[in-house]
């Protein structure tokens, strides 16, 4: 007799040894919108954050019989999403201007114009102190804010050790509040 339970992190089915894949429509909804704000970080534009999430989900979808599910898909997906920004960068050969209009609107109930120009102008100066970061520093802070990764997760995605990513993130994070304080 088989005993079914269902994963709490990633959803996927096991049945004894065997671990049953989720249907990738599943780890779509789940994870679109994370994927999404990680991309914005990383392209500066909502219109082509939309184009390089796109593109992920599109690489992933070809990959995922390839995919562990066994594993959390999150670091899977947003590797993908890192690679597809940076081809998006190199064919672009642009700079970004990181987390552009992204928070502008989510989640404002704003009651006056001048909050709602305060808000713009608070964006509007992070999105310029990311955009300043060395692209390493850019990819650590949006996997670590907008993307919600733990540094395990972040290390996976990046390819280093959860202490380096620490360590890292930590440092990152330092030059952005200097340069916001500056």
């Amino acid at each position: 007799m088989m005993a079914w339970a269902m994963r709490e992190t990633e959803g996927d089915v096991k049945a004894g040894d065997d671990t049953v894949r989720r249907p990738f429509e599943e780890v779509y909804c789940d994870l679109a919108d994370i994927v999404f704000r990680f991309c914005v970080t990383q392209v500066g534009s909502l219109a082509v954050a939309e184009e390089v999430t796109a593109q992920t989900f599109a690489a992933a979808l070809a990959a995922y019989d390839r995919f562990q599910p066994s594993s959390d898909p999150r670091p899977w997906l947003l590797r993908i999403a890192r690679n597809a920004a940076i081809d998006h960068r190199r064919r672009t050969h642009r700079g970004t201007a990181l987390l552009a209009r992204l928070s502008r609107f989510a989640g404002m109930r704003s009651s006056s114009i001048e909050e709602l120009a305060e808000v713009r102008d608070d964006v509007r100066r992070v999105t310029i102190a990311i955009a300043a970061l060395p692209t390493r520093d850019r990819q650590l802070v949006g996997l670590r804010l907008a993307a919600q990764l733990s540094f395990q997760e972040m290390a996976l995605v990046t390819g280093r050790t959860p202490a380096a990513v620490r360590r890292a993130t930590e440092r990152a994070l330092r030059r952005l509040r200097q340069s916001m304080e500056a």
